[in-house]
């Protein structure tokens, strides 16, 4: 890492590269270093930390990862800042910039893979349109993430960290909170962001529980799949969400299933606790014969 090099000012940059950040691709990049600084922070890096960051933007926020943890890969998109990324790297050794789409790369492979076996970040401000799908990606891998930070709508924020049974839950809510605990730790406005946004912004931290719900693959599949159909009917009794959903081939099987989870097939998907889908779950798979 060259002691040396000074991250210029976001006006600065953008008038260098001659790049205008495109509203269309949903590029909103941080206008303070020193948020970027903290949002590295709150990753809680070492020299022995590999980061996957999920857009490298202008590189702000990859700067700070880098002069922190021992190897970061970006995942961008966009080449258009390319021959910047390449002037970047040349300060930052351990960052590499990789192009490719997100939600389409093999996340296996685009993780450092150096220092051996040290323990995974994953971190990013995130496009606001694809969000959930970026949070499903990463939740729904095999990676051993120690911790996950994204900058995210402050509505989005605040439906992952209220946690269940409230009437901003969702599935997103939920497919979480099987496995990390979710907190916000900054909020900002649009005027922190060239260009700005309509909306506010947050970072949300979300670290392993000490003891996950989530049993093996297969019960993980089963859980999602259980959230993602009932919250696609939320305003439907529970019997009916599930029967709408086709989780089960007759109401009389929800109602069953429901019973045996110790519920009321009356009550909304919103009210449901996490303890309760686990239950409700179960009860399925036992009446499928698992």
């Amino acid at each position: 890492m060259s002691e040396e090099f000074e991250f210029p000012s976001i006006g600065e940059l953008l008038n260098r590269v001659g790049f205008r950040p495109s509203k269309h691709k949903d590029q909103h990049f941080l206008r303070s270093r020193g948020h970027a600084r903290q949002i590295a922070e709150f990753c809680l890096l070492t020299p022995q930390h590999r980061v996957l960051e999920i857009g490298a933007g202008l590189g702000n926020l990859s700067f700070e990862l880098a002069r922190r943890a021992g190897a970061v890969v970006a995942v961008e998109k966009d080449t258009a800042l390319a021959d910047w990324h390449r002037t970047l790297v040349t300060h930052a050794p351990n960052l590499r910039v990789h192009y490719a789409d997100f939600l389409k790369v093999n996340l296996d492979e685009a993780i450092p893979h150096e220092p051996a076996d040290g323990p995974l970040v994953a971190v990013g401000n995130l496009p606001y349109q694809i969000t959930a799908p970026i949070l499903f990606r990463l939740v729904d891998s095999t990676l051993p993430w120690e911790r996950i930070v994204v900058m995210v709508q402050l509505e989005v924020a605040e439906r992952i960290a209220t946690g269940p049974a409230t009437r901003r839950s969702s599935a997103l809510t939920y497919k979480l909170a099987f496995e990390y605990d979710a907190r916000i730790v900054m909020r900002l406005g649009p005027s922190e962001f060239v260009p700005p946004p309509k909306v506010q912004s947050a970072v949300v931290v979300l670290a392993p529980k000490a003891t996950p719900l989530v049993r093996d693959r297969a019960h993980k599949e089963r859980l999602h799949a259980l959230v993602h159909g009932i919250f696609q009917h939320r305003r439907r009794t529970l019997a009916n969400a599930m029967t709408l959903a086709q989780l089960v081939g007759t109401r009389e099987q929800a109602e069953r299933a429901i019973g045996a989870a110790g519920l009321d097939p009356q009550q909304r998907p919103e009210t449901l606790g996490l303890d309760d889908c686990v239950r409700l779950d179960d009860a399925l798979a036992e009446g499928r014969g698992r």
